[in-house]
């Protein structure tokens, strides 16, 4: 009888280790994930905030163009407007990579 107990406890064991090493498995498949999405990101980020983020070229064109007079023009206006939303239009892809990426994260870090 004891004997019998053995056996079914220790089968009961051998049957849940393949589960528990499942559950090791995938919080090890989140891990790598995980820290692949920051390379990710980590990579993209710098240039985005080059690029997209720091206008300090366009701050600087409007404040020489506002040393030289009291107002913008139609034209100058028109001209910041076009650059801007082209800027917009060039960064948006990588900002929404960004955002995924970011979404993705907290994502797999909620799960674990």
């Amino acid at each position: 009888m004891r004997f019998a107990v053995h056996l079914g406890l220790a089968g009961l064991l051998l049957l849940s280790a393949p589960g528990l090493s499942g559950c090791q498995s995938n919080a090890e498949s989140r891990m790598k994930k995980t820290q692949h999405l920051q390379d990710e990101y980590n990579k993209l980020y710098p240039a985005y905030e080059k690029d997209c983020l720091n206008d300090q070229e366009g701050e600087a064109a409007v404040g020489r163009i506002l040393e030289n007079q009291n107002t913008l023009t139609a034209e100058q206006e028109a001209a910041i407007e076009t650059k801007e939303k082209a800027k917009q239009a060039r960064c948006k892809p990588t900002a929404d990579r960004l955002d995924k990426i970011q979404r993705e994260i907290v994502a797999l870090t909620n799960a674990q």
